[in-house]
């Protein structure tokens, strides 16, 4: 399970550290089913716009009074509306680190280029990794809302794996559930089969220097959203290795 705390507003700081004294305790009871780093439970701060740095602090230090020190990560697109160096190392100084969530592939690239720099330039000066996390997902299409990545097929989801890997991140937040229409599972299903748990098990078995074997052919026809009336039907092929393959004709 992930601990998080969502749409804090500055004006409840006594609620706020009520509510995550009451998350931090309930984890205590089931110890082995929260994500910890380093023993410590993670805590994840989303959407809270207006909690600012010294806000924080003073929370941190009615939660530590009360027995807990938990690893938080803030949303960094958030980090006080502005999204510059110094604004992003006002919150990065405080918090254990940042994560990266919403607003696509491109987002996520931008938002790491303006981090990394103020993370290295923290641990040079106080010898303290700051963490940094990317939101892997395949996708968000909610057209009504106005809120949608375009639609790529699997792209979006193995596009921001391989920018983990190429930026050093220290994890990566996969984003799924069960809301078909928004885009976000992963789970296998009738539209895209078992593609994208898959992929998840070929990024993972790449970042540990393992090999991934998909079952023969290894080949993949997904398409990943709800055809609505009028809209252009879809599809990707994408094909995975399979054990004692080197190359392949494909004619489609």
């Amino acid at each position: 399970l992930r601990l998080s705390v969502w749409n804090a507003t500055p004006q409840d700081i006594a609620g706020i550290t009520r509510y995550i004294l009451h998350d931090l305790t309930t984890a205590e009871r089931w110890p082995n089913i929260v994500w910890r780093h380093d023993g410590r439970p993670v805590l994840w701060v989303f959407s809270s716009i207006d909690v600012t740095p010294q806000a924080f602090v003073r929370i941190r230090e009615t939660i530590r009074k009360a027995g807990h020190d938990p690893f938080v990560l803030f949303q960094a697109q958030l980090a006080g509306r502005q999204r510059t160096e110094e604004v992003v190392e006002a919150y990065l100084r405080v918090f254990d680190g940042v994560f990266i969530w919403g607003g696509g592939l491109e987002n996520t690239r931008k938002m790491l280029e303006l981090i990394a720099p103020v993370r290295d330039r923290i641990m040079a000066e106080t010898g303290v990794r700051k963490h940094l996390v990317i939101t892997a997902k395949p996708g968000h299409w909610r057209t009504e809302k106005g809120s949608m990545i375009r639609r790529r097929g699997t792209r979006e989801f193995r596009h921001s794996l391989e920018l983990a890997y190429r930026s050093g991140v220290d994890a990566v937040n996969i984003e799924s559930w069960n809301d078909y229409s928004e885009n976000h599972h992963v789970q296998v299903s009738m539209m895209n089969s078992t593609v994208m748990s898959d992929l998840c098990q070929y990024y993972g078995k790449r970042g540990t220097g393992e090999a991934f074997h998909a079952e023969p052919p290894g080949l993949y026809v997904s398409h990943r959203r709800e055809i609505l009336q009028g809209d252009m039907f879809s599809v990707e092929v994408l094909h995975l290795p399979t054990e004692g393959t080197r190359t392949r004709e494909l004619r489609l």
